[in-house]
This record gives C-alpha cells, structure tokens and sequence, in this order.
C-alpha cells in the first residue's frame, strides 16, 4: 500500500508527555518511509506545533485561523 496521507486522529491521547514528544520523530519516520503527507487532528498543542508546518485551526466545525505554527 502506498498511502498519500497518514491521518492521525487524537495521536498522543492517554501517553504522557514525554511519550507525546518521543512520538513525534516516530511519526515522521513513518510518515518518511512511505512518502505520506500528514493531517493531525488533534488538541495537544505541543505535538500539533512541533509536527505541523501548516496548521488549521477550527472551533466547533468553524474555521479559526491558519498558518505556520508561530502564527497560529
């Protein structure tokens, strides 16, 4: 299989957060191995800014803000 995205849906849900940080090379690796982009959803702002590039921001279904995660 050769996915063109990995979606991760609540990624660090339930794991500390030292687990969380540990995940994001993991994930990178993985998303690298198969030359996947990658959509995070999620609410851990630590892991989303730290493996995003491009960050989308909703509330309640409604759009928010979008950029890099210094902007946002």
């Amino acid at each position: 299989m050769a996915p063109l995205v990995l979606r991760l849906v609540e990624p660090t849900s339930g794991v500390s957060d030292a687990e969380s940080l540990a995940m994001i090379d993991q994930v990178r690796r993985m998303a690298g191995l198969v030359c996947a982009g990658l959509v995070v959803i999620g609410h851990d702002l630590n892991f989303i800014i730290k493996i995003c590039g491009r960050i989308i921001r909703l509330d309640r279904d409604k759009f928010i803000a979008s950029g890099i995660p210094t902007e946002i």
